[in-house]
């Protein structure tokens, strides 16, 4: 069973939101976090190739944190914005979800409206939290009912 603490279940948070894959060791509930993408040209190689190399050799010591995919996001985003009570912002975010790019839209016209910028990120971040507390209580699950089927 694996029991997070709020601290490191906010970290996963924080690092998927930044595109980070994230492992979670079952055994000793350490976290592993490598760039999602190949090749990150800031990142000292050496020390990423000893993650994935430990990940490789490991890999079924360690629950995959998926990150969201692009409809959730898009969901997650179409329910901040029935939160906004600003009428004309809300206007302005609806069009935005229903032209082509609409997360690269909302995301230009958010950090563009003043408090409601903080809120949205105060919002995502409570979702992103919720993501992971999910992944966690379903992988949870299923070792429960393996213990108790064998």
């Amino acid at each position: 069973m694996i029991d997070l603490t709020t601290d490191q279940t906010k970290s996963i948070a924080d690092d998927l939101d930044c595109g980070l894959k994230c492992y979670v060791n079952k055994i000793t509930k350490e976290l592993k976090t490598i760039p999602g993408f190949e090749k990150n040209s800031d990142a000292d190689e050496e020390p990423l190739e000893e993650i994935r190399r430990e990940l490789e050799e490991d890999g079924t010591d360690y629950l995959v944190i998926e990150n969201m995919t692009s409809n959730y996001l898009f969901v997650l985003i179409e329910d901040f914005v029935d939160t906004i009570d600003d009428k004309h912002l809300k206007d302005q975010l609806e069009y935005v979800l229903r032209r082509p790019k609409p997360i690269r839209n909302f995301k230009y016209k958010i950090d563009h409206s003043g408090d409601y910028r903080q809120k949205w990120f105060n919002f995502k971040s409570k979702r992103y939290i919720e993501w992971v507390e999910d992944q966690i209580n379903r992988y949870n699950e299923v070792e429960k009912s393996e213990k108790v089927n064998s």
